[in-house]
């Protein structure tokens, strides 16, 4: 768990508008925590959203913005129908049912409901994300028609895009954590999370931790007046 959850808020910072957004429909929590573990490890990827069932996850459809691809679990109860509900409601919304039981019929009940892409019971994790990656892009499956854009005054550019482990990596730099208790905190190894700092650095155009650190607390301003913790030794 990140740390802008632990402090009960969202995190400071927004998907970038280039991520495919993508929401997990199913009821296992456990299946549901290990692909949104898996698809949020790639940089292009971004999971706003779980849900149990087709209730929760037609709610998902009336949030700004809702999301790209809603990967559905082909054994979820009515999941043919929620694919149907979903593209009734948003047809801009591309439907990736997994778990097919092999076989053209199949297939074909899936694509007649109007899902984009159905992924076998057979099909591996590298083909999944391969799905998700191409479902906007020309040449793979259709994308998704362009959402409008209400008009806005011009704005300045933002902080850059950091993708969201780098997010939650930054969040531990800020209290003072090292790369090790950063690695036990999240889970991951400690070369990932090497790996992270560097990306997120080059990115932030920054040469220390230190640096990133001020970075975040002047560019959130929940930030300025909190103390940071700092590591002893």
């Amino acid at each position: 768990m990140d740390a802008a959850t632990v402090a009960g808020r969202q995190p400071a910072f927004p998907f970038p508008a280039t991520h495919v957004r993508i929401l997990i429909v199913c009821a296992v929590r456990l299946l549901r925590d290990g692909l949104a573990e898996v698809l949020e490890a790639e940089c292009d990827l971004a999971v706003v959203g779980h849900a149990g069932g087709g209730g929760e996850a037609m709610a998902h459809l009336h949030r700004e913005p809702p999301p790209d691809v809603v990967l559905i679990d082909a054994g979820l109860p009515h999941a043919l129908g929620l694919v149907r509900r979903i593209r009734q409601v948003d047809p801009r919304v591309r439907c990736v049912p997994f778990g097919i039981d092999d076989g053209p019929q199949p297939i074909a009940l899936w694509m007649q409901a109007g899902a984009a892409a159905p992924i076998r019971r057979s099909a591996g994790l590298a083909e999944l994300v391969d799905v998700l990656r191409s479902i906007t892009r020309a040449d793979g499956i259709q994308p998704p028609e362009p959402r409008p854009v209400a008009s806005a005054p011009e704005r300045v550019p933002g902080p850059p895009l950091l993708t969201r482990r780098e997010r939650q990596i930054l969040e531990q730099i800020y209290v003072g954590r090292s790369n090790k208790e950063i690695a036990r905190v999240l889970g991951i190894e400690p070369a990932t999370v090497k790996c992270h700092v560097h990306n997120l650095l080059a990115k932030l155009n920054l040469q220390r931790r230190a640096q990133a650190a001020v970075w975040l607390r002047e560019h959130d301003a929940s930030r300025r007046e909190t103390p940071r913790r700092t590591r002893s030794g």
